[in-house]
């Protein structure tokens, strides 16, 4: 302290308290979103730190730095962890509540500012697992390999109704191969149009 004008003024003082009780202070605070911004209140709140840096230690430092605009005087803390064992000297403990919980005459922190806050709801679960049928989805391999009987049924048919192999070069062959593969899976599926898009649909 010192005078002034006949009058006792404080200089600063040191301010014993335990780190649980501030821990649990700055627990209840640390989820506030800035309404103006949108941004958490501890980036505007905690000095040279922002939300993701701030700790309980940082913030009561902040708070009492007499360099601030709003502090008067300059306030240390004097912290319970760092005391030296078998010390004697008292410090504040008390029991705030968690940001979920209200006092008496008020309410508890929304959801938006404390995640405890939040109703409790079952996590989300993803589709049910589909059959598979070596690695490939099971219809999928259903119809590929329909799809490849049916092509291979065409072109031994094909083949079984010649008397005599055509003299015919390999592009006349391949194309020879696509027309009565697909006109016969055309045909199919002109005779059972139900049955294709019960397939293709599924």
């Amino acid at each position: 302290s010192f005078l002034e004008n006949g009058v006792e003024y404080v200089e600063s003082i040191e301010y014993r308290i335990s780190d649980e009780t501030v821990q649990k202070v700055y627990n209840s605070c640390a989820g506030i979103q800035h309404t103006q911004t949108g941004r958490p209140a501890m980036d505007l709140g905690c000095g040279a730190y922002n939300a993701k840096t701030c700790d309980y230690r940082k913030w009561y430092a902040f708070m009492g730095d007499v360099s601030g605009d709003y502090v008067p005087f300059q306030i240390t803390y004097m912290w319970s962890d760092d005391a030296e064992e078998g010390s004697d000297e008292e410090y504040l403990r008390v029991f705030p509540l968690d940001c979920s919980e209200r006092y008496d005459d008020s309410y508890a922190c929304a959801c938006i500012d404390c995640p405890e806050s939040c109703p409790l709801t079952d996590a989300p679960t993803g589709p049910d697992e589909l059959w598979k049928i070596a690695g490939l989805y099971g219809v999928t391999f259903i119809v590929s390999l329909t799809l490849g009987l049916i092509i291979a049924v065409a072109i031994c048919w094909g083949s079984l109704g010649r008397t005599a192999p055509p003299n015919i070069c390999m592009p006349t062959l391949f194309g020879e191969f696509f027309y009565v593969g697909f006109r016969a899976w055309g045909t199919f599926c002109a005779k059972h149009p139900v049955l294709v898009l019960a397939l293709c649909s599924w």
